[in-house]
């Protein structure tokens, strides 16, 4: 292999590289967000408030119906007048 090959090698290589670092990096940013929202206590796509909210929603009239939130059945619990 002469030093042209070599050199044209390694660029092609190092550019194939630079690509696929970008990729990935975009690709860790993108699962990073996703990430963030199912551990946000504030997001409505947070895991314990989805999973508190779906058994809830079974307990609540046996369907799946989406009919329960934790949050509003504690506003409820604390303000009985307010539900008149």
């Amino acid at each position: 292999m002469t030093d042209k090959h070599f050199y044209l090698t390694a660029g092609a290589v190092l550019v194939g590289f630079y690509f696929l670092g970008h990729k990935a990096a975009a690709g860790i940013a993108k699962g990073a967000d996703v990430v963030g929202d199912a551990v946000n206590p504030t997001s409505a796509d947070n895991l314990i408030y989805k999973g508190l909210n779906a058994v809830g929603d079974v307990f609540d009239d046996g369907g799946d119906n989406d009919s329960f939130s934790l949050g509003s059945s504690i506003y409820d619990l604390l303000n009985p007048e307010a539900g008149v």
